[in-house]
């Protein structure tokens, strides 16, 4: 083991910690209170900018019109990330949370891993990156894993 394979290592450390100290309704919430408003706010930004059309710009009012879809979906899955988080506040369900959180966690930081070890093999030959890779016993398996 080398260099890369500690750096790597830790990584997988720090994002499993981080997903067993939130839990997972913390975890898939953090995510999804950013991917679902910006989804609904692209989707229906247009329908609530002509609301606001008749009294502005029609940029102006999409523009309002993207962030007030955002922004009522966002407050909406923070909402709806409190009553379950207080459904699973029970010392069970929290232990539950919590385990499911150090499992994503840990899938959350492999694949972190598994995209920095796919970068490496594939710049390997433009930036010189052999101090790093020899030695690697976990550059050494996703190498020989075949295109």
């Amino acid at each position: 083991m080398n260099v890369l394979d500690y750096i790597l290592i830790a990584i997988l450390l720090i994002f499993t910690i981080r997903g067993f100290a939130r839990g997972m309704i913390n975890e898939i919430f953090g995510i999804g209170s950013l991917i679902i408003p910006l989804f609904l706010s692209v989707l229906f930004f247009q329908k609530m900018g002509k609301v606001y059309a008749s009294s502005m710009d029609p940029l102006v009012a999409n523009i309002l019109g993207f962030l007030t879809v955002f922004i009522c979906s966002f407050v909406l899955v923070k909402i709806i990330q409190t009553l379950v988080k207080t459904i699973f506040s029970g010392p069970i369900l929290n232990s539950l949370d919590k385990t499911l959180g150090l499992l994503l966690g840990f899938a959350e930081g492999g694949a972190l891993v598994f995209l920095i070890l796919v970068a490496m093999v594939e710049i390997n030959g433009t930036i010189d990156t052999s101090s790093l890779r020899e030695g690697s016993a976990v550059y050494s398996i996703v190498e020989s894993i075949p295109a």
